[in-house]
């Protein structure tokens, strides 16, 4: 990396200065990137596989911008989820021990329910990639609440992870916010909210306003 204080291009640092996400799916899209223990870089991504086919990837970069061939394949995670459909991720974090947990949303017609429906989504990853199969069912946390879910960010605290999303409907207008607490292994956290759940209703304005729980 730069050295402190000089702010030019290191161009010791992946290809000329610049890292290169063509490693990780073609025409692959960065959708957030987070550090990592040893001055790593990880990577959510959004292209195509070698067969042609859209689908999430999750890349760890080392300290001078090189794909981190000890994680995934080469490098990379393919984020391959057949029992969710429609899945879209949206951001992640990376904890002390190198896992990573995801979120976001799927179409699918969650227990007890009529119908599909939008749902919020969890995913944990090791710190080599693989599936965290104790975490949720078999490495996913489904979480259904009200006529549609959808997850967007999330936080780790002391007391487990939360994760933040919105009620999702057809009416176009401010819709609900939601937030969800699990524990290490995706258990909804029922001391928090109901049932691990907090179903914050929407104010009649535009952007984001602030909400205190305790």
């Amino acid at each position: 990396p730069t050295p402190p204080g000089d702010m030019g291009v290191d161009p010791g640092y992946g290809s000329g200065g610049r890292l290169n996400l063509g490693g990780i799916l073609a025409n692959a899209q960065a959708i957030r990137i987070r550090t990592a223990a040893g001055g790593r870089l990880m990577v959510l991504a959004f292209g195509r596989d070698a067969q042609g086919i859209d689908r999430y990837g999750l890349a760890r970069y080392t300290s001078r911008g090189q794909l981190d061939v000890s994680y995934g394949t080469a490098g990379v995670e393919g984020l391959v989820e057949p029992s969710l459909p429609e899945l879209e991720l949206a951001d992640f974090i990376v904890q002390a021990d190198g896992s990573a947990i995801l979120i976001g949303s799927a179409t699918l017609q969650p227990p007890g329910y009529p119908a599909e429906q939008s749902v919020m989504v969890a995913l944990r990853r090791y710190a080599n990639g693989s599936r965290d199969v104790s975490f949720g069912d078999s490495g996913a946390r489904v979480i259904a609440a009200g006529d549609g879910a959808r997850g967007n960010h999330l936080v780790e605290t002391p007391d487990g992870v939360v994760l933040a999303g919105y009620a999702w409907d057809d009416e176009w207008m401010p819709q609900p916010g939601i937030l969800a607490r699990v524990t290490s292994d995706g258990t909804l956290d029922p001391s928090f909210g109901v049932g691990g759940i907090v179903i914050q209703e929407a104010v009649n304005v535009w952007g984001d306003y602030p909400v205190r729980f305790e």
